[in-house]
This record gives C-alpha cells, sequence and structure tokens, in this order.
C-alpha cells in the first residue's frame, strides 16, 4: 500500500476512535464524579509528550539548527493561541467555563478549541511519517488513544450544555479531522520540499 494512503486510513481511523468517548463517558461518568476527567487528560498530555520526544529523535540526526529552533517556536503558539482566552476553568477543570455553559455557543467554541488544537497535531503526524513511516504509524497509534482521552471532555460539554454524550462524540471526531487533512498535506509538501523537514521537526515537537 502507499505511504501515503496508509497514513490517510490511519489518521483517518484514529479520528473515528475519538468517538468512543462516548461510551467511555457514560461508563466512567456514571457516579457523577468527574475526577476522571483529569486522569484522562493526565493520559492524552503524557502522550503527547512522549510523541515530542520520539519525534525530537527522529530529526536529531543533523542536529537542532536554527531551522529546528524556529519551528519548535512556531509551533508553540497555536497551543498558546487556542487556550490564552481560557482564564476559568469549570467543574471538570479540563475545558474551560465558557464549553460547560448551558448554551450552545460554550459549545460551538469547545468544538473549536478542539479542531484548532488537533490541526498542528496532524501537522506533527505527516513530519513523523515523511521521517519514518513506522513511527509515524506508531505516534497515529498513541494518538488515537490520546484523541478518546482528550474527547471525554468535549462530551463532558456537551453533557452540561444539554446535549447527550453521543452528540459529544461526533464532535469529538469531527473535531479531530483537521489531523487527517494536514497529515496528508504535510506529508505531500515534504515530499516536494524535503529541505523544510528540520523546521518541520522542529514545529512538530513544539506543538505536540
Amino acid at each position: 500500500m502507499e505511504p501515503l494512503l496508509l497514513l490517510v486510513l490511519a489518521t483517518s481511523l484514529a479520528a473515528l476512535v475519538a468517538g468512543a468517548s462516548g461510551p467511555a463517558y457514560r461508563i466512567l461518568a456514571r457516579d457523577g464524579a468527574p475526577a476522571f476527567l483529569g486522569w484522562a487528560n493526565a493520559v492524552a498530555a503524557g502522550l503527547m509528550l512522549g510523541a515530542a520526544y520520539a519525534v525530537a529523535l527522529q530529526g536529531w540526526g543533523d542536529g537542532p539548527g536554527i531551522a529546528f529552533g524556529v519551528g519548535a517556536l512556531l509551533g508553540i503558539i497555536p497551543g498558546i493561541f487556542v487556550y490564552a482566552r481560557q482564564d476559568g476553568r469549570s467543574w471538570d477543570g479540563v475545558i474551560g467555563a465558557d464549553d460547560a455553559s448551558d448554551s450552545p455557543t460554550g459549545l460551538y467554541t469547545s468544538l473549536l478549541r478542539h479542531a484548532l488544537h488537533a490541526a498542528p497535531e496532524g501537522v506533527a503526524l505527516g513530519v513523523a511519517a515523511f521521517g519514518d513511516l513506522g513511527l509515524g504509524l506508531f505516534l497515529v497509534a498513541a494518538l488515537a488513544t490520546h484523541n478518546v482521552a482528550e474527547g471525554l471532555s468535549l462530551v463532558s460539554a456537551s453533557v452540561v450544555s444539554g446535549s447527550s454524550a453521543a452528540s459529544g462524540a461526533v464532535e469529538a471526531v469531527v473535531s479531530n479531522l483537521p489531523q487527517v487533512v494536514l497529515a496528508a498535506a504535510v506529508y505531500v509538501i515534504l515530499g516536494l520540499m524535503p529541505g523544510l523537514y528540520p523546521g518541520g521537526v522542529g514545529f512538530a515537537v513544539g506543538a505536540l
């Protein structure tokens, strides 16, 4: 199978797996206790730290260089932008207070925030797969687990806003679609312009 097609299929599956956050929420929130969301967030963060380390090792052979450093700084910016307005914390300590409101606006804000958060992760997957397809697919698998853990906060926002866990699970899948598009796009771009790879590795590390 062509590497690009394999990458698209794998990232699509990882996005679909985020839908498991709906059933997971129903099971874990059975007693109404939100503590599990903190654990889910910790799992998601830990997986991304491990992924960043793996990508950094992959691109470290030629030395970090200026391109790597600039890329890393640029990779941090999306995260700062996405969470800059998140100055309040909701009852679960994971999503912003505005995300847990009883109006659809908070839910849409949460969905947009998760989609913008997923976009640089897609870039990181494309970079990793270009450097080593095996590592890229391994990171896709790790990100699938991350997507479920992170999707729990979106499902939580959906339930708090008066919608259903199933609706939140669908939104968790949709919010991860940027991973599929950008992973494929970056893989193609790097194939055409491989000189961008060191900066791409830096961006991936910063984003993750």
